[in-house]
C-alpha cells in the first residue's frame, strides 16, 4: 500500500523479499516463528515454536494484506487459505487450571505448539 501511495517501489520490494524469504524455506501454512538470519542463504525455518502472537503475528496480518490488495497474485491467497486450514492445530480445549476465579474458563484457547507438535498452554499477546 505504501508503494502505491507514495510511488516508490522500494516498499513493495522490501516486503516481496520477506514473503519470498519465507517461501524460500519451503514450508507452507502455519510457519515457525524463527527464520535463519537474512545473511544466511538460502533461508531455512529454525525449529522454534508455532504461534500466531507475538513474533508471528505481522507475518499472518500482512498476507492476508497482500492478498486483498494484490488480488490477482494467487500466491498470496493460496498461502492465507492453507494458513486458515491449519489453524484449528492451534486451537485446543483450555486447561481448567486457566479459568479465572469465580469465572467459567473460555471452552478453547488458541496455543502454541513446540517443533514436535506439543501444545504450550499460552497464548501470546496479540494473538
Amino acid at each position: 500500500h505504501l508503494a502505491a501511495v507514495t510511488g516508490d517501489r522500494r516498499y513493495s520490494r522490501a516486503a516481496d523479499a520477506v514473503f519470498e524469504a519465507i517461501q524460500a524455506t519451503g514450508v507452507i501454512g502455519l510457519v515457525p516463528v524463527q527464520l535463519t538470519p537474512p545473511e544466511h542463504f538460502p533461508p531455512q525455518a529454525l525449529a522454534t515454536k508455532f504461534a500466531v502472537g507475538a513474533l508471528a503475528d505481522s507475518y499472518y496480518e500482512y498476507l492476508l494484506k497482500q492478498w486483498l490488495q494484490s488480488p490477482s497474485e494467487e500466491r498470496f491467497k493460496e498461502m492465507w487459505l492453507t494458513v486458515m486450514r491449519e489453524l484449528p492445530v492451534l486451537v485446543r480445549p483450555t486447561p481448567t487450571s486457566d479459568a479465572p476465579r469465580g469465572a467459567p474458563a473460555p471452552k478453547f484457547k488458541l496455543m502454541e505448539l513446540t517443533p514436535n507438535g506439543a501444545a504450550i498452554a499460552k497464548m501470546d499477546h496479540l494473538s
